[in-house]
């Protein structure tokens, strides 16, 4: 329940009453499971974290995810969560009340940050965490995350390390996969005002913007950028990165390895995993047109109003998107342009002012691919292009 407390004398909903945050903090008991938080002229106690589980079709791993969200040390009184998928299933849902969790079921059209939106509306939480129905938490990250938090009145961006796993939930102990997940300039516990990544992080590693499943952000960021992250269908995490630069919030990462991923022939953004070349084709063309539309228009948003260090994330992130397109024949993935040489200039320019990697060799190869004749594109693709099982 959420407890709004300001000048007034009459009870609702909401019991409003006229008490100072002093003698409010007096009041309750220390780790009580609520917390104070000004808003304005408006105080509101909630519970610390809430926890949004998505789910968008798959079924078979939603309960892993969320036993291991009911399985925290963090006490539970300290946290809630709300599942939110787009299919009703009775084992599923019959788990979810067993287990006394609030779930939203939203239609196949609704967009991935209006799913979040609708969550937020019924979970409680000053902080908000996420996870993907097909990954897991570790026991004490809800416990890290409270830590984090705890008595921090700055907006904050956390970010934890994690540790990749197969369908079966064995741990994939391939060195190039785990150093994505668990990159070197992230294993130390960092504390920093966001505007400062790039001087602090060198190389900047892309795992810090990526994966929901270890982010977490103040609740007051998602509700300030609604407008926004409701027309989105992809690119969540990276956003959630980008509205944090935006308020200047203070980063935190965790070098704990908090978060279990998990990689499997299913994953949205996997290609290369267990499919047909047709398969790849049509799983890349599926992901490249949701990221492409859904960088435009945090593109159209924020590009030019918010300093150098936004438009070279924005920059780098588009014309990612565009190179992978444009090395794929038309009739397979078009997106309405193609990469030029000015391009590879901005693209370079843009990693260079984020102290991010470059890869010169396949960017030129992409540079290549992308402007020869669609025929032999196509032959090249389906002649070097890998079935890759997942370990």
């Amino acid at each position: 329940m959420l407890i709004n407390i300001s000048a007034g004398g009459h009870y609702s909903e909401t019991i409003k009453i006229m008490l100072t945050k002093r003698i409010i903090r007096c009041i309750l008991p220390k780790n009580c499971g609520v917390k104070v938080i000004n808003k304005g002229c408006l105080y509101a106690f909630m519970k610390n974290i809430g926890v949004i589980i998505s789910a968008y079709n798959r079924k078979k791993y939603i309960k892993y995810a969320l036993h291991s969200v009911l399985s925290q040390s963090l006490p539970k009184e300290l946290y809630d969560i709300i599942v939110i998928k787009n299919y009703k299933d009775e084992d599923i849902d019959n788990y979810i009340t067993a287990n006394n969790v609030k779930s939203i079921v939203a239609s196949n059209e609704t967009t991935y940050g209006k799913r979040i939106l609708m969550a937020l509306e019924q979970v409680e939480g000053r902080v908000i965490t996420f996870l993907e129905d097909d990954d897991l938490y570790e026991k004490d990250r809800l416990l890290h995350i409270y830590n984090a938090f705890e008595n921090q009145d700055k907006f904050i961006y956390f970010h934890n390390n994690a540790t990749p796993i197969n369908s079966d939930g064995k741990v994939i102990d391939s060195v190039k996969i785990i150093n994505y997940y668990d990159p070197y300039p992230l294993r130390n516990k960092l504390y920093f005002r966001a505007r400062d990544t790039i001087y602090k992080l060198k190389p900047w590693p892309t795992y810090f913007t990526s994966n929901p499943s270890s982010q977490a952000i103040d609740r007051e960021l998602l509700e300030k950028w609604k407008m926004i992250l409701e027309q989105l269908d992809t690119f969540i995490d990276p956003f959630l990165f980008i509205i944090s630069l935006i308020e200047d919030a203070y980063v935190i990462n965790d070098p704990a390895k908090l978060t279990l991923i998990r990689l499997h022939e299913n994953n949205d953004s996997s290609t290369l995993f267990n499919r047909s070349f047709e398969e790849i084709v049509e799983k890349k063309r599926h992901f490249l047109m949701r990221a492409y539309t859904a960088v435009k228009i945090v593109h159209k948003e924020f590009y030019g109003k918010f300093g150098k260090i936004i438009d070279s994330v924005l920059e780098s992130t588009y014309l990612w998107i565009l190179f992978n397109a444009s090395t794929w024949p038309s009739k397979y993935i078009y997106l309405g342009e193609r990469i030029s040489i000015m391009d590879v200039s901005k693209y370079i320019k843009a990693k260079k002012s984020l102290n991010m990697p470059i890869r010169y060799k396949d960017l030129f190869a992409a540079v290549a691919l992308a402007n020869i004749p669609d025929s032999l594109k196509e032959f090249i693709l389906k002649n070097t292009y890998k079935i890759i099982p997942i370990p």
